[in-house]
Order: C-alpha cells, then sequence, then structure tokens
C-alpha cells in the first residue's frame, strides 16, 4: 500500500504542469474574481487599519511594500471583467487568481495575525481568510496551500522580527481568544471540507467509472468491428455458395438440358433446390432478426402441435443439409405437445439449431433431440458431438453477428442463426442457453410455458 502511494506522489510529481493546476482551481465565472477581488481590498484595508495601531514595529517601509503589493494583486483581479481584450487571457487571471488567493489569503494574513500578537481584529480576519481558502479551492489543495503559507508566513515573521515563534507571549485573554479562533477554523474546516471532500471523492469515482466505461467502449468497438467484417465476409460466402449453385445448375439445364438423362436432370434440380432453400434461410434470418429487434413488433400466436413440428423439422433438415455426412439422429419427442405460439418463429429457431448441429459435426457421430413437458412448461433440447464452443465464448453466443473462434473454419458461420434463436424465445417469454466443454460437442436447450 505504500508503495503503491509513493508510486502515486512520483507519477503526480512528473505529470504536474503549472497552468493545468492554476486551470483547475480558477472560477469559470468572471463575478467571482470581481467579488474575491474586492474581498482582498477590505481584508487588506483592515489589515492596514489595526497594524498601523501596533507600536514598535520594524522596518515600517518593508510593510508599506507589503500592503501595495496586497492591493495592487487584489485591484487587478476585481477590474479583470473591463481588462483589454489583448490583455485578458484566462490563462493570466487563473494564474493571478491562484497567486492571490495564496498571497493575501494565507502567507499576508498568517505573517499580519502574528505580527499583531494575535490580535483580535487580525485573528477574525485571519480566520475568515481561511475558511475563504477553503470554500474556494478544492479541499485537497486548499489543505496543502494552508499549510506551505503558514510555514511561509511564520519564517517571513522571524525574519521581520528577528523573534522566534517559539518566543511569542500572547497573554491569557488572547491565548483564550486564538483557542476559541482556531476552534471555529476548526470547525469551519469541516464544514466547507468535509461536503468538498465527498464531492471530490464522488467526482474521481465518476471519472474512474467513465474511464473504464470508455476503456470498455472502445474494446466492444473493435470487437464489433472485427465481428462486422467477418460477418460480411462470411455473409459473402453465405451468399455466393447458394447463388453459384442456382446459376451454375441453371445454366447446365439450360444449355444441355437434352443432353442430360433423368438423373442428371434430378440432380441438378435437385442442387437448385438445396441451394436455393439456403438462400432463403439466410434472408428470412436476417428479416427476422430485424423485425424481432423491434419493440413495437407482436407475435401472431396459435395453437400449434409442436410434437409434430418438431419430427416434421428434423426430417426435412436432414434432406436438405446432411449432404455426405452419415450422422445418426435419436430422438425422444413427447407426443402430442400442444403449445401457443408463433409458429413461424419456433419453426425458424428449431431450423437453426438442427442446421447449427449438423453443420458444425464432422462426417460421422450421432445428435441426439429431446422434446417433453416439465411442471407446465416445454422443454426442448439438441446435442451433438462437432467441433464445441470455448466456454469462454458461451456468454456472448447468442449475439448478434457473433461467430465463434471455432467456427473461422470451412464450416462457416454467420452469426444470424443463434441471434435469432434468442430472439425468438425471449419473445415467447422463455430462456435459451448453450452448454459445451470447449472441446466436443454442444447442447442448445429452450424452454418456455405451454400456455
Amino acid at each position: 500500500m505504500l508503495q503503491k502511494h509513493k508510486f502515486s506522489v512520483v507519477k503526480f510529481i512528473k505529470s504536474f504542469s503549472f497552468l493545468t493546476f492554476c486551470k483547475n482551481n480558477s472560477p469559470q465565472e468572471e463575478l467571482f474574481y470581481t467579488g474575491f477581488g474586492i474581498f482582498g481590498i477590505i481584508s487588506t484595508i483592515c489589515t492596514m487599519y489595526y497594524i498601523s495601531g501596533v507600536s514598535e514595529l520594524r522596518e515600517q517601509k518593508a510593510l508599506i511594500y507589503i500592503y501595495e503589493s496586497m492591493l495592487v494583486l487584489s485591484v487587478c483581479i476585481v477590474t479583470y471583467p473591463v481588462w483589454p481584450n489583448t490583455l485578458k487571457k484566462d490563462t493570466i487571471i487563473q494564474i493571478i487568481w491562484n497567486i492571490g488567493v495564496f498571497y493575501l489569503l494565507i502567507i499576508c494574513s498568517s505573517f499580519f495575525v502574528m505580527l499583531s500578537n494575535f490580535a483580535a481584529l487580525e485573528t477574525v480576519v485571519f480566520t475568515v481568510n481561511l475558511i475563504v481558502v477553503a470554500i474556494l479551492i478544492r479541499w485537497k489543495i486548499a489543505v496543502g496551500m494552508i499549510i506551505v503559507g503558514l510555514f511561509l508566513g511564520t519564517q517571513f515573521y522571524q525574519y521581520y522580527t528577528g523573534v522566534s515563534i517559539k518566543n511569542v507571549d500572547i497573554g491569557i485573554k488572547s491565548s483564550s481568544f486564538v483557542l476559541y479562533t482556531f476552534l471555529l477554523i476548526a470547525t469551519a474546516i469541516i464544514i466547507f471540507l468535509k461536503p468538498k471532500q465527498e464531492q471530490q471523492a464522488l467526482t474521481e469515482e465518476k471519472v474512474n467509472h467513465l474511464d473504464d466505461r470508455i476503456i470498455d467502449r472502445e474494446e466492444e468497438l473493435a470487437k464489433s468491428l472485427a465481428l462486422k467484417n467477418e460477418f460480411l465476409r462470411n455473409l459473402e460466402h453465405e451468399l455466393n455458395t447458394p447463388i453459384t449453385g442456382i446459376i451454375s445448375m441453371g445454366q447446365v439445364l439450360w444449355e444441355s438440358y437434352d443432353n442430360l438423362n433423368d438423373k442428371q436432370r434430378r440432380q441438378a434440380a435437385e442442387e437448385i433446390a438445396k441451394s436455393s432453400q439456403r438462400l432463403i434461410s439466410l434472408t428470412n434470418n436476417l428479416l427476422d432478426l430485424s423485425k424481432l429487434s423491434s419493440l413495437t413488433y407482436e407475435l401472431y400466436k396459435t395453437n400449434v402441435n409442436f410434437s409434430k413440428l418438431v419430427r416434421d423439422r428434423v426430417n426435412q433438415c436432414k434432406k436438405l443439409y446432411l449432404n455426405n455426412k452419415e450422422l445418426q439422429f435419436f430422438t425422444e419427442i413427447e407426443p402430442n405437445i400442444e403449445i401457443s405460439c408463433d409458429q413461424r418463429y419456433i419453426t425458424s429457431t428449431v431450423d437453426n439449431l438442427i442446421i447449427n448441429a449438423i453443420q458444425y459435426s464432422g462426417m460421422t457421430g450421432k445428435i441426439t433431440v429431446k422434446l417433453y413437458k416439465i411442471a407446465g412448461n416445454v422443454e426442448f433440447s439438441i446435442q451433438d458431438e462437432g467441433i464445441g464452443i470455448p466456454q469462454n465464448e458461451l456468454i456472448h453466443i447468442f449475439n448478434a453477428f457473433t461467430v465463434s473462434s471455432k467456427t473461422h473454419t470451412p464450416a462457416g458461420g454467420r452469426g444470424v442463426g443463434l441471434a435469432l434463436c434468442e430472439k425468438a424465445i425471449k419473445a415467447h417469454g422463455g430462456t435459451i442457453q448453450a452448454e459445451s466443454n470447449g472441446k466436443k460437442g454442444a447442447k442448445f436447450k429452450f424452454c418456455f410455458r405451454i400456455n
């Protein structure tokens, strides 16, 4: 902890800028400068009036120089609003302001209160000056300035009088007055510095929070750009593949229809049908995802035999997407499960999960599909023995356009299907989740109430 604090102090010293310091500790409104300048003039006049009655003062000429410097500084600040535009620069007044607070309210005030032997009026002026410092300056800076200013004021007093501060005799009455005065100072510091401390702590906390949010946003933006590029690359592949199949097979049928036998024509037609289905599936997914992302979209619910729907979709996806893969399907489907749902989106959800299981499985393996009722809910699950999903990616797998690192392969991945699944299930008031050990296989499961 000590080492960390030491590092912070060293870092502060290295990065310290006097101009930045003055800017951060200066008011934004010109009215503050005018008010402070008037206060400085009144404080100086009060000091001049009382100190002039103190006998046996050395170097009266030196005091005149001090009075003049205090008045000149106060007048410069009070007249700032009417400065010529050529001189009226923020940097100049900010430097003068900070010097004025430090010099007038702390150094000179502490010097004169000691010079007056802690007389009542001068002690009051000194107390008020310290309270004003506490009000005007951020509490950490105020404490530092007061400590340094008191030290310099004491040193100047000892130099001017040739008397050590330890030898000052302020008398019984004066000592009581000084004691009460410093008690007042301590009370004022607590009153004014405590809210400033809390405000400063809150401000620092907000700044740190905003810094963290900026960093998170930058990382999120970088990831989003990478995902967008990945999505566009995959989308180009997903569009080109079926379009190329449709065009090439259509061209073959058009140019060589009479030269092809029935089997070849049937294969060409089958290829066109599969490519068309794949293209339609991608287009529908993108459109459905856009619709479900709208807060104003309403589902069109009807009563559906979910058991029959799942069986039909398994058979249909096997015909269209298995190709040459020898995958075994095991189904455990409870019969006659009736649900109220938007059939289009539930069908799309089931299709996407089955297609993913086929697409990310190897040439062999098994896929298990289960559907059953439990405690008034319907639960669907599908498990494969494919490439799996890294566990640190499971939490983001349902985000739109998110593609698993394991799908940066010829297996592909558009980042649309699973996002659509999550939108559809959540729109039905259900939940969906993914499970994987990160090495082999994945399981997707969704659940929502029957009615």
